[in-house]
């Protein structure tokens, strides 16, 4: 098992490399304009060169020297009730104390590379657990790092640190519920709190959705001593969130301003026909450069990207995923993002209930994007369950000769057909297969999977067979080496990561199943097919 975590974290690594690099040539050429030019530093647009470069440059000063109140900022205000939005809660801000307060516009640049870095790594370690391939899910995590809302609100700046350290949490939450494990969840939660409070109000809406849609479609199972633990750990969590949270919630309560709650329909609708259209544009298009006119003058497209940094990627990898696995938890949790998207009350709870439009969450579904995209590249054959209309008869056609070839070579079988068992108690096997399909390195008894899915084991065992043709030991068994296989030919890790991933603790068991199966040994097999 150690073998297999430090594969895990080399790859880790490897991501957090690449995105970073990636973003240091994405940034390089401007850099050496803005110097060519005379600015000395990067420069992008609006707020990036008016607040963000002259903030880390204040508040660096500000910290270093000590103090409570600033009279620099509006006509003086609490520091920490300023700035506790922008960067005082961000430990990107507090590692670039490091750096001279003077050389900070210069330390802009090196921290947003960090950012991205630091995102692609979060990325990956999410997606890892449901990709399960390690390639794809590095790709997952460098697309979820250069997104398009990634990519358009460099000039915000501190949106970045939010992206870069939510999928931390998402992957600390599944790692609770999943695997058990205790205590990384409460600090990812305390400090996606303390980075930013406004955006932690959505992330929590989100986790509910998460939560629920995991538990939908059964990959999150919970007893009551678990829920009640976790519950202990998200309290404890925001509680320790609360040292920056407290103070800025009251500053904030003493504000006068305030926004027209909803009124009638617009609970349900939006005032401007234009919002519909610009939903479609900001998902199935690059985001429009900042302060430059488009096609909705409004102002209410702006960044809300959700593509990758290559057009389409996102959303059209998304669609084809749900068409193909339409009861998988990906599914659920888009198809609600969608909902919220489209109807003004939704949308709001990501926005503290706010009426005017908000769509600065999006980067949340970006990350469920990714995953799905690289799950339905990981798997082409997941591509057969949903064709273009003009295929499907050839398709269709060859399928009947395959079966009707397979049929002339076998004996009429005396089990029942799935058509003779209840449609639910198919869906349930199906959902059963997924998630065997989905996790090959857990072993899980038919009885554990009877009681789970409430289902008496005789009936668990025979729909099965019927459905699938085989044994569950024996359909495992084959998926297992074929698995085995693939990462045989398509990967460099040892025999014994492979053997372990797919649900081998001993190597020579391993070993021994896979001769069986292809008449040769794994290391034998690796050699033959690469030449």
């Amino acid at each position: 098992m150690q073998s297999t975590i430090f594969k895990q974290k080399s790859n880790y690594w490897r991501v957090f490399a690449l995105c970073f690099f990636t973003a240091v040539l994405l940034f390089a050429p401007h850099c050496i304009v803005d110097a060519v030019a005379g600015g000395g530093y990067f420069h992008y647009a609006g707020d990036f060169n008016d607040q963000q470069i002259n903030f880390y440059q204040y508040a660096n000063a500000f910290v270093k020297n000590g103090g409570s109140f600033s009279w620099a900022t509006d006509l003086g205000s609490g520091f920490v009730n300023s700035y506790s939005f922008y960067l005082l809660g961000s430990p990107f801000f507090w590692l670039s104390m490091v750096v001279p307060a003077r050389l900070m516009p210069w330390a802009m640049v090196p921290l947003l590379c960090l950012k991205m870095a630091v995102a692609g790594g979060g990325g990956y370690l999410w997606a890892r657990r449901w990709v399960r391939d390690e390639t794809w899910s590095m790709l997952a995590g460098c697309l979820y790092a250069f997104s398009g809302f990634s990519i358009y609100n460099i000039f915000f700046n501190h949106f970045l640190d939010v992206v870069a350290l939510f999928p931390y949490m998402l992957a600390a939450l599944d790692d609770a519920v999943i695997d058990d494990k205790k205590g990384a969840f409460p600090f990812w939660v305390a400090l996606n709190l303390v980075d930013n409070y406004f955006f932690f109000a959505g992330q929590a809406v989100f986790l509910i959705i998460y939560f629920f849609c995991m538990a939908a479609g059964r990959r999150y199972e919970l007893g009551l001593r678990k829920f009640v633990r976790l519950a202990w750990e998200t309290a404890l969590g925001c509680a320790c969130g609360c040292v920056l949270l407290l103070p800025a919630g009251l500053s904030l309560l003493q504000n006068p301003r305030t926004i027209d709650p909803f009124s009638g329909y617009e609970y349900l609708f939006y005032g401007k026909s234009q919002q519909y259209g610009a939903i479609f544009y900001s998902t199935l298009l690059m985001p429009d450069a900042p302060y430059f006119k488009d096609l909705f003058q409004e102002g209410i497209l702006k960044h809300t990207s959700l593509t990758a940094y290559l057009p389409l990627v996102g959303v059209a990898g998304g669609l084809a995923f749900c068409r193909a696995r339409e009861r998988h938890p990906f599914t659920y949790v888009l198809k609600v993002c969608v909902a919220c998207a489209f109807v003004p009350v939704l949308n709001s709870a990501f926005y503290a209930l706010n009426s005017s439009y908000y769509a600065r969450w999006y980067y949340m579904p970006i990350l469920v994007l990714c995953g799905a995209t690289c799950y339905l590249l990981s798997r082409p054959a997941l591509a057969e369950q949903r064709l273009p209309r003009a295929l499907r008869l050839p398709y269709y056609t060859l399928k009947v000769q395959e079966l009707l070839l397979t049929l002339s070579r076998m004996d009429p079988p005396e089990e029942k057909q799935p058509t003779q068992y209840l449609s639910q108690q198919v869906e349930l096997i199906r959902a059963i297969h997924d998630q065997l399909m989905d996790r090959p390195d857990q072993r899980v008894t038919i009885e554990t999977l009877a009681k789970a899915y409430h289902l008496n084991t005789s009936t668990l065992k025979t729909v099965f067979k019927a459905v699938y043709g085989q044994p569950i030991a024996a359909h495992m068994k084959h998926h297992r080496m074929q698995e085995a296989a693939r990462l045989l030919r398509e990967t460099d890790r040892s025999v014994g990561d492979i053997a372990q991933q797919v649900g081998y603790e001993n190597q020579s068991k391993f070993s021994k199943v896979f001769r069986e199966t292809f008449q040769i040994l794994p290391t034998e097999y690796r050699r033959q097919q690469r030449g």
